[in-house]
């Protein structure tokens, strides 16, 4: 029997799709021209180390509220649940391998072009499915993620009889793992975001952190992380890539991998990935925000969208009356 067909495996991924929450809508990306040309020649999204983003508080939320869970407990009878918050508390927020790229519900925003850039690009997030990569819509009220976590761990997915104490435990703190990157704070309300994430370890085998064989790694699909100039931190800042490749990931032992150090294991993962020939991104349409030459744009964002495969793509401007300067 394949091992994904196995009862309790079956029954685990279900449960793991109960508990997701992925945005069905389309989703707004603001950037600059540069930022714009990036993503459409590469057909790729940076994600940014959390530690990097405008939001200093980003991921940290939740662990920043020791007690507020506390008083949700007389709602919640599951127990695994329950444990995993309880252990979440004790933990210090010591890991700094999460990425982020940002996204929002708001078409036409003022404000976000205002602070990320002239143009807005649509995205269908149904195509946004990989594995290693989760979506997220942000919650900004902390009573709201109290809520949230008791609807889920009451779904009855958890009652199917092929279950282990393992897999139980295993999805309570995916759960409340989810709930930490789905709290924002509440400043940022008006921006409506829905989150790509992911997970991209750095501290192979450091000491007190991660402590598993290279084998382990070698079959892990995180994504290779990348450094780029930023002029703000005036330091190489990390990142990672979400591309579609034209066939699938291949990970594993290949080219006498068995016998890699982790450097190289990495080094070998970077190389596969710089090589993966990619599919167009799900871009639906662009539009240009407020600027003085809009029509300019529209011209020269419309000729690069065909240059680089994207002749369906519909390209329009923002009715703001904004002078954009």
């Amino acid at each position: 029997m394949d091992e994904l067909e196995r009862p309790e495996i079956k029954q685990f991924n279900d449960l793991l799709k109960a508990l997701s929450d992925p945005c069905e809508e389309r989703v707004y990306h603001y950037t600059s021209a540069s930022g714009l040309r990036g993503i459409i020649e590469n057909h790729e999204i940076w994600l940014t180390n959390t530690e990097f983003v405008n939001d200093i508080s980003e991921c940290k939320t939740l662990h920043e509220q020791k007690t507020f869970f506390d008083e949700y407990f007389s709602e919640v009878s599951n127990k695994d649940v329950i444990d995993s918050w309880e252990n979440f508390k004790r933990q210090p927020h010591i890991f700094n391998n999460y990425y982020i790229a940002s996204f929002s519900k708001k078409r036409n925003s003022l404000e976000q072009y205002r602070a990320y850039g002239s143009f807005c690009i649509c995205f269908e997030t149904d195509k946004f499915v990989k594995r290693g990569f989760s979506q997220f819509e942000c919650i900004y009220d902390i009573s709201k993620i109290g809520e949230w976590i008791v609807d889920k761990s009451r779904v009855p997915e958890w009652d199917l009889n092929c279950f282990e104490a393992q897999y139980k435990r295993s999805a309570a703190e995916a759960l409340i793992f989810a709930a930490s990157v789905k709290c924002k704070n509440n400043h940022y309300k008006a921006e409506e975001e829905v989150r790509l994430f992911t997970v991209s370890n750095h501290q192979y085998n450091r000491k007190g952190l991660l402590k598993y064989s290279n084998d382990f790694y070698r079959w892990v699909n995180e994504p290779s992380i990348y450094f780029r100039e930023h002029i703000a931190f005036a330091t190489p800042v990390p990142y990672v890539k979400f591309i579609i490749p034209d066939k699938a990931m291949e990970v594993g032992e290949k080219n006498g991998a068995g016998e890699e150090t982790l450097v190289q294991m990495k080094e070998r993962k970077l190389k596969e990935e710089k090589d993966y020939r990619r599919q167009r991104l799900p871009i639906k349409e662009v539009q240009i925000g407020p600027m003085l030459h809009q029509k300019e744009a529209k011209v020269a964002v419309e000729i690069l969208l065909c240059e680089k495969g994207y002749e369906d793509t519909l390209v329009t401007i923002s009715d703001i009356p904004y002078r954009g300067f």
